[in-house]
């Protein structure tokens, strides 16, 4: 099942929240599978703010979990977006907290992947590209020193968005070893 998040891609809605309502999408979609394939696990992939996503979901039916370059905490990669705003980057991270807080409910500093990632036993694949100057390779560093027992795959050369392109084969070879292994 391939979906785009609410207010992404075709999706209807107004708001992204960077994941913390996101986990709905996910719960739906999983709900979804099941209905499908009764009995059936369910693993699931995540690019970017969809791996963050799947990180956020609690959900008891995911089997495994793929993030292909997810930030490890919110605040932090808004942070990381704004460093080169100078001054600006502190009003700025001051409004967005505001803006989310008032429109969505969503306190930005309470969205953190990493928190959630030591609580999964379930199998967890990390692929981040060495030269992700979107969501830096760090981010999922993080996620593996929260998870020890996660696969940290580092494809080398690879900007943000990138990972599938530059190692097509490998990408393709390691994605369906992990699922075929953990579910």
């Amino acid at each position: 099942l391939y979906f785009d998040f609410r207010a992404t891609g075709r999706s209807g809605g107004f708001f992204s929240t960077g994941g913390a309502r996101e986990t709905r999408d996910i719960d739906a979609a999983a709900a979804f599978v099941q209905g499908r394939l009764p009995g059936g696990a369910v693993g699931l992939f995540g690019f970017s703010m969809g791996g963050a996503a799947v990180l956020l979901s609690a959900n008891p039916a995911v089997k495994a979990r793929a993030l292909d370059a997810p930030f490890a905490d919110l605040h932090g990669e808004l942070e990381h977006i704004f460093a080169g705003w100078g001054h600006l980057r502190r009003p700025l991270l001051l409004l967005m907290r505001g803006w989310m807080l008032l429109f969505t409910g969503v306190d930005i500093k309470a969205v953190s992947p990493v928190r959630n990632a030591a609580a999964f036993a379930a199998p967890m694949l990390l692929v981040h590209g060495t030269l992700d100057g979107t969501v830096p390779p760090a981010n999922s560093a993080a996620l593996k020193a929260a998870n020890p027992a996660a696969e940290l795959w580092l494809v080398e050369g690879a900007d943000h968005g990138q990972n599938h392109y530059t190692a097509p084969a490998e990408y393709e070879r390691r994605l369906t070893a992990f699922f075929r292994g953990s579910l």
